[in-house]
């Protein structure tokens, strides 16, 4: 494929991706009311089991879709230029056995947000690089470790109101994504 249809393809992923965060909150915003994030992963409840694919698409203030949007734009970006076949798949790997984990384990509460979708996009460029063992995954792996290192400290519960068990589950699902997808491009 050409490097212009290789770029199209990444932004279509990529603005894909966050513009349905972005619409899904806007709509709740002006038409639903915040009865949309009311649908999150609420833990053992199989009332809202669907939770764990909508939550990361739910998002309770505008700093927090901001602060979701300005992570996963770069690494999604970054994973559909190094991992073009595989980040569909691993997205959906991480929202569903993430979103799974939570449900199972967390803490009782609504837990919304892509944050654990952050997570797993960080540790699967990461763990790319252990599982693959190529030039190209070991130097993503090494630029993203060092950029995104610090955010081991949000897999604990040190803020309240923050689902630190949808960061460490995601984290965990994306490492898990990398193992599963290491053959495929």
């Amino acid at each position: 494929m050409s490097i212009k249809k290789d770029l199209k393809y990444n932004i279509v992923v990529t603005t894909g991706l966050v513009g349905s965060m972005w619409l899904v909150y806007i709509f709740d915003y002006l038409w639903v009311f915040d009865k949309v994030n009311r649908n999150g992963i609420v833990p053992r409840s199989f009332e809202n089991i669907d939770g764990v694919l909508w939550s990361p698409f739910l998002h309770g203030s505008l700093d927090h879709i901001i602060g979701n949007s300005s992570a996963i734009i770069p690494l999604t970006f970054i994973m559909v230029m190094f991992y073009k076949r595989s980040t569909l798949w691993a997205i959906l790997i991480i929202i569903l056995t993430g979103g799974l984990m939570v449900w199972l384990m967390a803490r009782g509460a609504n837990h919304i947000g892509a944050s654990g979708l952050i997570y797993g996009q960080v540790t699967f460029l990461i763990a790319s690089g252990w599982f693959r063992k190529n030039i190209k995954s070991i130097i993503v792996a090494l630029v993203i470790g060092a950029i995104y290192g610090g955010m081991v400290w949000g897999v604990l519960p040190n803020q309240p109101g923050v689902s630190w068990e949808g960061h460490l589950f995601g984290a965990i699902a994306g490492i898990i994504a990398a193992m599963v997808l290491k053959n495929h491009n």
